[in-house]
C-alpha cells in the first residue's frame, strides 16, 4: 500500500471547486477500499481540516512546512527547489512518515525521492488574458514551468484543458495525465426537506440556480441582461450562491450591483452566498434548471452535480462544456444574452413542479459508475 499526501493548505471558502475535487478523491478511496493506496492529508491547520474533512479513518498530518500564508517563507520554499531540486525539511517530513508521493497540491522537486502529481485545473489565462495583470500572468507561467520540470507528472481535468496546455508548450503534454473526475451527493435531500430551504430563502418554484462564485470569468453579466430582456415578457428568478467577491478583479462585484440596481433586478437576481452541500443539491433538485455560462472552466463540479441528479443544464458553447454533454444540456453562446433568454423563457413555460424526487435517485444511482471509473484512473497512476 501506497501513502499519498494530500497538502490542504488553501482557503476552501474562496476555491471550493478545489476543495470538493479533493474532499472527493479522499471519499472515493475509502468508499471503494482502494487497497493499493493509503490517502493522507498533510495540513498547517489541524482543527479545520478535521472539522470539515469527516471521512472515517484517515491520518490527519500537521506542520507549518506546508504554510503557505508567509511570503518571505514561500519564496524560500521554491528557490530550493530551483536552485537545489527540492525542499529539505519537507523531504524529511514525508520521508519521516513514509509517504510515497503528494497528489495534486505543489510538487516536490526533480531530485527529490517523494513523487508528486501537480494538479492544473484550467489555463484560463490564455483564453482570458484581460482578466489578469501581466505580473499574474507570469506568475502562473513560472509556476507551470517549475511545475513541468519539478513534477512527476502534470493532472490535467480535461481534454479542452490539455488542448490549452499544447498550446503553451507541446512538451508539457509529454508528461501531462488526463483524468476526468466525478462528483459525490452523500445523501439526497427529501422533498420536504427542500421544500423548508424553499420556505428559508423564501423562494418559489419558478427559479433558476446559478451556482457559482461571482468571478470575472464565471460570467455573471450575461444572465442578467438575458434576466433584464426577460423581465418585460415574464417574471423569472435567478438564485446565485458562491462567494460574492472575485480575488482577482476587485472591482467586478461592484460593477455586477450597479447593473442590478441600475436596471431594477433586486427581486430578480436573489445571491444567497455560501450554502451548506445539503442546501446547495435542494436547490439544484427544484430549480427549472442550472445555470452556468462561465467563459472558462477545468471541469465544473456543479455541472456535474446537476447531470448526476438527471436536472436540465443550461451552459457557455465553451469546449469544457461541451466534454461535459448529456440529454438535458441546452448551449448558447458565452455573449450572446438573447440566445441564453430565449432558452431560459422556453424551459420555464416546459417546467412541471416535481412532487419527489425518485426519478433523480435512480438517475444518480446510475451516475456512481463514473465515480467507479474516475477511482480506477486515479489508482492505475501509481500502479504504472
Amino acid at each position: 500500500m501506497k501513502r499519498i499526501a494530500f497538502i490542504i493548505n488553501f482557503n476552501p471558502q474562496k476555491w471550493l471547486g478545489g476543495f470538493n475535487y479533493i474532499y472527493n478523491l479522499i471519499h472515493f478511496l475509502k468508499k471503494y477500499k482502494i487497497k493499493s493506496i493509503e490517502p493522507i492529508i498533510i495540513t498547517n491547520n489541524f482543527d479545520y481540516v478535521s472539522k470539515n474533512y469527516k471521512i472515517p479513518n484517515i491520518k490527519v498530518l500537521t506542520t507549518n512546512l506546508v504554510n503557505k500564508n508567509n511570503t518571505v517563507k514561500n519564496i524560500f520554499d521554491k528557490l530550493q527547489i530551483i536552485i537545489f531540486g527540492k525542499h529539505f525539511l519537507l523531504e524529511k517530513f514525508l520521508l519521516k512518515n513514509n509517504i510515497y508521493a503528494t497528489s495534486h497540491m505543489g510538487f516536490t522537486g526533480r531530485k527529490s525521492v517523494i513523487k508528486s502529481y501537480t494538479w492544473f485545473p484550467d489555463f484560463q489565462e490564455i483564453n482570458l488574458p484581460n482578466n489578469f495583470s501581466l505580473m499574474a500572468s507570469f506568475l502562473r507561467y513560472i509556476n507551470l514551468k517549475l511545475a513541468f520540470k519539478n513534477s512527476t507528472n502534470l493532472l490535467i481535468s480535461s481534454k479542452s484543458v490539455l488542448d490549452d496546455l499544447r498550446k503553451i508548450n507541446k512538451d508539457y503534454v509529454k508528461k501531462s495525465i488526463l483524468i476526468k473526475h466525478a462528483i459525490d451527493i452523500p445523501k439526497i435531500p427529501s422533498y420536504i426537506t427542500s421544500q423548508k430551504i424553499l420556505n428559508k430563502y423564501k423562494l418559489s418554484n419558478n427559479y433558476f440556480f446559478l451556482p457559482n462564485h461571482l468571478w470575472k470569468h464565471k460570467n455573471h453579466i450575461v444572465v442578467l441582461k438575458a434576466l433584464n430582456y426577460l423581465k418585460k415578457k415574464v417574471n423569472i428568478k435567478i438564485v446565485a450562491s458562491g462567494h460574492f467577491n472575485d480575488h482577482r478583479n476587485p472591482h467586478h462585484s461592484t460593477k455586477i450591483m450597479n447593473y442590478i440596481n441600475s436596471h431594477n433586478l433586486n427581486k430578480n437576481f436573489i445571491h444567497l452566498g455560501i450554502l451548506p452541500f445539503e442546501e446547495m443539491i435542494s436547490l439544484i433538485l427544484r430549480s427549472v434548471a442550472v445555470i452556468n455560462p462561465s467563459k472558462s472552466e477545468g471541469w465544473s463540479n456543479t455541472v456535474e452535480q446537476a447531470k448526476s441528479l438527471g436536472k436540465k443544464v443550461i451552459l457557455s458553447d465553451i469546449q469544457t462544456h461541451k466534454e461535459q454533454i448529456d440529454k438535458n444540456f441546452f448551449y448558447f453562446k458565452s455573449d450572446s444574452f438573447v440566445q441564453l433568454a430565449n432558452v431560459m423563457l422556453g424551459l420555464n413555460h416546459k417546467f412541471k413542479k416535481q412532487k419527489n424526487f425518485k426519478k433523480n435517485y435512480q438517475i444518480y444511482k446510475k451516475y456512481v459508475l463514473k465515480q467507479k471509473n474516475f477511482i480506477n484512473d486515479y489508482e492505475n497512476i501509481f500502479k504504472n
